[in-house]
This record gives structure tokens, C-alpha cells and sequence, in this order.
């Protein structure tokens, strides 16, 4: 029998085999495919954007730098750039919890690797139980916390300066700061923390204000 016909024969022989013992190896294919696709999330604007660790790992970064930060600017952009990320991966893993804790610990990892001394100051690991509301709270905690720490900043500053119009300057920027602050909590609606922010806004007033 010349060589062609046997090598053939041979690969109908394989052809048949992998039939019999593997019918549904194409199915299992496209399963993973599918399985392995990248979230897709649906913008107002009609941008499909894609969510996956790398946008779980802006947002704990972004948090990080909420936590920490004391320029006001950068905290209201971070505020906006997180809830934006934030309702990002709601709608993308709400339904989906399984992959979402797939994705959130290679984001976890990555953070761990690339800010080993950071910790996370706000826990999304179960996305489910985290809402807007939660988020907020956070903001306003911080935008407490970063007014005190700029006024006492400029305070430091002040003490070291001789002149009346320099001291001067610093007591503006903090009112300006107050006055950014206040704003912003009045835009969440946080009451509570609008009330504590004047308070202690007040006492800087009576020791501070010509």
C-alpha cells in the first residue's frame, strides 16, 4: 500500500478517535472563550468601556491617595475619578461575584507589589455590600481630615513668618480651603459632617480672624 493511503487512513483513524472520546472539546472552547472575556460596561454617552483588575487597581490607588492627600484639588478630582471607577464596577460585577473576586485579588496583588507600605483605607473586596452611600461617607471623612491637616499646615507656616501680610496670606488660603470643603460636603449632603467641619472652622476663626 503506497505511503499517502496509510498516512490518510491514519488521520481518519484520528479524525474518528477524537470524536468518540472528546465530542465536546469545540464546546468547551468557546465556553472559556467566553468565560475569559473582559467586562463590558455601557457609559451614558455610549462608550463601551472595558472593567477588569486594571480598573479595580485605579480605584484602590485612587482611595489610597483620598486617604492621604491634603491638596484639596486633588482630593475633589480623586473624589469625582473614583466614583466614576466606583459605579464602573458595580454595574460590571453586581451580578458577576465570582469573577469579581477573581479580578479583585489580582488588583489586590498588584497594590501589595507596587505600594508595599500602603494600606487599603476602604474595603470593596465584597463589592455587593458597598454602596454609594459608604463611598460618600469616606469622602467626607477625608474631606474633614484634609482641611485640618492643610490648616494646621499653614499654621506651622504662620508661626514661622514676621511679617503681618504673610500671615495674612496663610489665614486666606484656609478660609479658602474651608469654603472648598464646606461645598463639597454641602454637594454630598452630609449634614453631620458640614456642622463638624464649621465647628472646628469656628475655633479657627476666633483665634485666627482680625
Amino acid at each position: 500500500m503506497p505511503i499517502p493511503v496509510i498516512i490518510f487512513i491514519i488521520f481518519i483513524i484520528c479524525v474518528i478517535l477524537r470524536y468518540i472520546f472528546w465530542p465536546d472539546l469545540g464546546e468547551v472552547k468557546t465556553e472559556n472563550t467566553v468565560r475569559n472575556n473582559f467586562k463590558r460596561v455601557e457609559e451614558n454617552d455610549g462608550t463601551i468601556v472595558i472593567v477588569d483588575s486594571g480598573i479595580i487597581f485605579q480605584f484602590i490607588e485612587s482611595l489610597q491617595i483620598i486617604d492621604n492627600t491634603i491638596n484639596i484639588e486633588t482630593l475633589q478630582s480623586r473624589m469625582e475619578f473614583s466614583t466614576t471607577l466606583f459605579n464602573r464596577i458595580k454595574n460590571a460585577y453586581q451580578y458577576d461575584l465570582e469573577d469579581y473576586s477573581v479580578e479583585y485579588a489580582k488588583a489586590y496583588y498588584m497594590i501589595k507589589k507596587t505600594y508595599p507600605n500602603r494600606f487599603i483605607p476602604f474595603n470593596i473586596k465584597d463589592i455587593e455590600k458597598v454602596s454609594l452611600y459608604d463611598l460618600n461617607t469616606f469622602y467626607c471623612e477625608n474631606i474633614e481630615r484634609c482641611f485640618n491637616q492643610y490648616k494646621d499646615k499653614m499654621l506651622v507656616e504662620m508661626s514661622k513668618l514676621k511679617t503681618p501680610a504673610a500671615q495674612k496670606k496663610r489665614i486666606e488660603k484656609i478660609k479658602d480651603v474651608y469654603r472648598q470643603c464646606d461645598n463639597m460636603l454641602n454637594e454630598i449632603g452630609n449634614t453631620e459632617s458640614v456642622n463638624s467641619l464649621k465647628k472646628e472652622y469656628d475655633i479657627f476663626l476666633l483665634l485666627y480672624n482680625e
